[in-house]
């Protein structure tokens, strides 16, 4: 549906391509890879030059597209240093999995070729992406805050375990 609704599905109507399979390619399907919308190789460059429109966009949306994988690489890499800490970072993996959702949606918005679309995808998954960085830096600072305070406490204790111990030395002389 996106696109046959796209300014692309006429021009290829009229050049009597095949829509998944000029991409995609036919027999050996090619999966779904940001690489595909490269402006120096990727499947775009079959038809348009670098300095085509189609091209711009293309390269657009493959930004867009790295950006959000990118930042859902950092929080998942957070959230599972936080959760390694012994964390409860269930609520960042919640989010992490509203960036997955927008990501392929994103990804399947490029089939409208307009970058406004994908854009309109990313925008959400960045925001859930920051949400589970947020959590996982927060859990991260709150394991830190308690190893400080154990210590702390660790420290008192024994201080008056040792006035004790005095004390009970004193008692017994």
């Amino acid at each position: 549906e996106l696109f046959s609704k796209s300014p692309m599905a006429s021009k290829w109507k009229q050049k009597k391509y095949r829509a998944c399979a000029t991409c995609h390619n036919h027999h050996d399907v090619a999966p779904p890879d940001a690489g595909m919308l490269d402006p120096e190789g990727g499947v775009c460059r079959k038809c348009h030059r670098a300095e085509d429109a189609g091209t711009r966009t293309a390269g657009e949306m493959r930004s867009l597209l790295d950006g959000i994988q990118s930042a859902y690489q950092a929080a998942e890499s957070g959230l599972k240093n936080a959760e390694a800490k012994g964390m409860d970072v269930a609520d960042g993996w919640d989010s992490l999995q509203e960036a997955k959702q927008s990501f392929f949606q994103a990804r399947t918005a490029v089939h409208s070729f307009q970058a406004a679309a994908v854009k309109e995808k990313v925008v959400s998954g960045l925001a859930a992406a920051r949400k589970a960085s947020e959590t996982a830096g927060k859990a991260v600072q709150e394991f830190r805050w308690r190893r400080i305070w154990l210590g702390i406490a660790t420290l008192l204790i024994t201080f008056l375990a040792v006035l004790l111990c005095l004390k009970n030395r004193d008692l017994e002389q």
